[in-house]
């Protein structure tokens, strides 16, 4: 598995001694700050995190602050909101800025989803670029793929393209013919082996 560089954001130090420890064990590194002072700090020193998980209320300032700084990084981490500041107004003020927001408080097995949830979807880009550069998958037939990983049916997938399902087909056979495969269920073995290892090309 490719090993992760995630920041921790929060001033909750049991929440965070959890979250990194869970992190560590999956194979990935984690970093913690516990003011938003220092979590600038860390990204000026370090900004190739892949990952970043911000609480809101901070004690030396409002962690959304960050997310413009995150928004603006290269490459752009998957930033995601954990708080238990979660209100209809601080939600629609974040909207766009982050890739997930999760209320708090949260028990350990949630913490575990969470980070397992948020590893795969930085896995997300790095297949779709692995798809492109090893099987020439064009952008459509990518997005045919992933939306399918999500376990929609072609139905589904032609309305989320808007196009019609036997477009959808058309898409499914040239993506068989690059990836020499025979079914739809073989192909997204090999794209959920690839999320699996991290996503990382080879």
């Amino acid at each position: 598995m490719n090993s992760l560089e995630i920041l921790i954001v929060d001033d909750c130090v049991p929440f965070c001694r959890t979250a990194a420890r869970l992190v560590r064990r999956l194979g990935h590194k984690a970093e913690v700050a516990h003011r938003l002072a220092e979590a600038r700090s860390r990204l000026a020193l370090s900004p190739g995190f892949d990952i970043v998980l911000v609480d809101l209320k901070l004690p030396d300032g409002w962690g959304a602050s960050l997310l413009d700084i995150l928004g603006a990084a290269t490459p752009k981490p998957i930033v995601v909101v954990v708080s238990g500041y979660l209100d209809a107004e601080t939600a629609l003020d974040i909207a766009g800025r982050c890739d997930l927001t999760v209320p708090k408080p949260l028990a350990c097995p949630t913490i575990l989803k969470l980070v397992e949830t948020v590893t795969k979807l930085r896995a997300r880009p790095l297949v779709g670029a692995w798809l492109r550069d090893r099987y020439r998958l064009s952008g459509q037939e990518i997005a045919v793929v992933e939306t399918a990983s999500g376990g929609k049916t072609i139905k589904a997938t032609a309305a989320a393209l808007q196009c019609r399902p036997c477009t959808v087909i058309g898409y499914w056979r040239r993506v068989f013919k690059k990836m020499g495969c025979h079914s739809q269920r073989e192909v997204l073995a090999v794209v959920h082996a690839r999320t699996e290892s991290g996503g990382v090309p080879t």
